[in-house]
């Protein structure tokens, strides 16, 4: 079973990967992809949507087992809302700390070429 709560925004980014126009999934990349299927999943079943053959089981049943999450249908849609969103916020944040040291290695590079720098 996933620990989700140890699933960091960071791993994801690295599980993800965007390379030839196509989509690869990895490691965390899986696990959150997982975690986003599952989201559909108890939506869907909420509206009384079969999304899963009989024998799988139902969607709130893959949560309990597979997952370890506790409650019922609404209890566990906002579990797992709760886990994407802190997930989000943490890829946001990765994403952002990323561009920032891109950004001040260009400035430092441009100063050592004596360039202006105006940032």
């Amino acid at each position: 079973m996933p620990k989700f709560d140890k699933l960091t925004g960071k791993s994801v980014n690295e599980g993800i990967d965007r390379s030839g126009g196509a989509v690869g999934f990895t490691g965390s990349g899986i696990d959150f992809y997982r975690l986003l299927t599952l989201r559909q999943a108890l939506k869907l079943h909420k509206q009384g949507v079969r999304v899963l053959p009989k024998h799988m089981g139902a969607p709130t049943t893959i949560a309990r087992k597979q997952f370890g999450l506790k409650g019922n249908l609404d209890s566990l849609i906002a579990q797992v809302d709760e886990i994407l969103e802190r997930i989000q916020e943490e890829r946001r944040a990765d994403v952002q700390a990323q561009h920032d040291e891109l950004y001040e290695a260009a400035i430092e590079e441009r100063i050592k070429q004596g360039g202006d720098c105006d940032a």
